[in-house]
């Protein structure tokens, strides 16, 4: 184990942070930043190929902009320049929580009409809430808006505080090294991935654009043990090693993989470029966050996403609808997947969400996907109610 997570799980006392309630700055998504600026302030925190911030940096830099929010009185939730690059928008995201404020994640992607249509969701007045609480808003982010224009859905710190702590607990101390998102931060999973290096105390490296030839010089270079990807970016990089005959790169440990299925007839190249890794594919939603985990090498059905993470209910509810029966259930015990956990998401944003998108009863939440837990214990997917298709992440 190196020291380098063998320092962020020793932090603040022992293994607090993967094994007892978070406490004091824990419970903040930024709260550690300035933990780690005292304690390892010449660790790169976060590098793109627009520059590098260390922790000592990185904490003057938000706290310059934290305190220039404050001073103006920006409204409660504040829209991120998306023409910025991707270093800066992550100190501005960094600012703008540690203001006591939310951040919402625009798209580069979006036409100047979507943008201002979303921007015309946000409130104008000015805030007076300028200190941060684990049951704050902190976040908006925004789905791809393919069927129109994007829903928004706003996540507490607390629902981000507890993916960190429990995917520790989980996946154990290889998660808590130095990751590489190779992915815009209007993607959750990539933002989720740079929160994460900085919560951890080992720093993110990010891409301002992605490539596929720079994410493996930057993995064979050991500075980045552990990998989060999306399933096309993972298929580009086999397609160029193979390509360009790169060796195995052994010096990967942990690669996590979600935002679509994974199609598992590729693992075993994937194992072979990267031998010594441990292969996680989990399944989640933007409404909910971590819901189930596998090893990619484990034997199983197709449908399987895995078991589901500690922290994390899962109740297996029937359904009357006529869609499922006209599609045909692909299992007789499928049903509607309801979820209790606390990183769950607050609402949606805006009013370009559809009022039928999750099921709420109590604690539990549906985001309407379909399937059962087979007699290994593994949550199954059949699809989605009401359309009983499996789209692209």
């Amino acid at each position: 184990m190196n020291s380098v997570h063998v320092t962020a799980m020793q932090a603040a006392g022992g293994l607090a942070p993967a094994h007892a309630p978070l406490q004091g700055f824990w419970q903040l998504v930024h709260g550690p930043l300035a933990h780690w600026a005292r304690h390892r302030p010449d660790v790169v925190a976060l590098q793109s190929e627009a520059g590098t911030l260390n922790f000592a940096q990185l904490h003057a830099e938000v706290q310059k902009r934290c305190q220039a929010l404050i001073a103006r009185r920006a409204p409660q939730m504040v829209l991120i320049d998306a023409n910025q690059s991707t270093l800066q928008r992550l100190v501005d995201f960094l600012a703008i929580i540690a203001s006591g404020r939310c951040a919402a994640v625009a798209d580069p992607d979006w036409q100047p009409a979507v943008r201002q249509r979303i921007a015309g969701w946000l409130p104008l007045q000015p805030s007076t809430h300028d200190a941060a609480h684990p049951l704050d808003a902190f976040y908006t982010g925004f789905t791809s808006g393919s069927t129109g224009l994007p829903k928004g859905f706003k996540r507490h710190h607390h629902s981000w505080t507890e993916s960190f702590r429990v995917g520790l607990q989980d996946f154990g101390p290889l998660v808590a090294q130095r990751t590489l998102a190779p992915g815009r931060i209007s993607h959750s999973l990539f933002l989720f991935g740079a929160m994460q290096g900085i919560w951890y105390g080992t720093g993110a490296v990010m891409q301002e654009k992605f490539s596929a030839a720079r994410c493996l010089t930057t993995l064979a270079s050991g500075a980045t043990p552990c990998l989060v990807a999306v399933p096309s970016q993972l298929l580009l990089m086999l397609q160029w090693a193979e390509h360009r005959h790169i060796a195995p790169i052994p010096e990967v440990e942990l690669i996590t993989i979600s935002g679509a299925r994974w199609m598992r007839d590729h693992t075993p190249a994937l194992r072979k470029l990267f031998p010594k890794a441990r292969i996680i594919e989990f399944y989640g939603a933007s409404e909910a966050s971590f819901v189930a985990w596998m090893e990619a090498d484990e034997a199983s059905s197709p449908q399987a996403v895995g078991r589901t993470f500690s922290n994390v209910e899962i109740d297996i509810r029937p359904t009357a609808d006529p869609c499922i029966a006209q599609a045909g259930a692909a299992h007789a015990e499928d049903g509607l997947i309801y979820i209790r956990s606390p990183m769950l998401f607050m609402d949606y944003v805006g009013d370009a969400h559809d009022p039928t998108a999750v099921l709420r009863d109590g604690d539990w939440l549906s985001v309407r996907d379909m399937g059962h837990i087979d007699e290994r214990g593994m949550l199954c997917l059949a699809g989605r109610q009401s359309r009983m298709i499996v789209t692209q992440g």
